[in-house]
């Protein structure tokens, strides 16, 4: 059995960060969106906005573009 490395547990740490900041947003701010539509939207976003790709951006970058996303859309 392996054994998680320090790395593993940060990345897992990560990605807790991320759902968590994720279902955040959706469920205070856009809770009339399904699940798909707020992340085909979010996407659109980022990649009109951030000129980014979604597949290469970091877990910690995306977190900072959800918070983005929330406000420019919120105001």
């Amino acid at each position: 059995m392996k054994k998680n490395s320090k790395k593993d547990f940060v990345q897992q740490n990560e990605l807790y960060n991320l759902y968590n900041t994720l279902e955040t947003i959706h469920i205070l701010n856009f809770p009339y969106l399904r699940f798909g539509q707020f992340i085909l939207n979010f996407e659109k976003y980022v990649r009109n906005n951030k000129n980014e790709d979604l597949f290469y951006v970091d877990n910690n970058k995306l977190i900072d573009y959800l918070k983005d996303y929330k406000t420019e859309n919120l105001n």
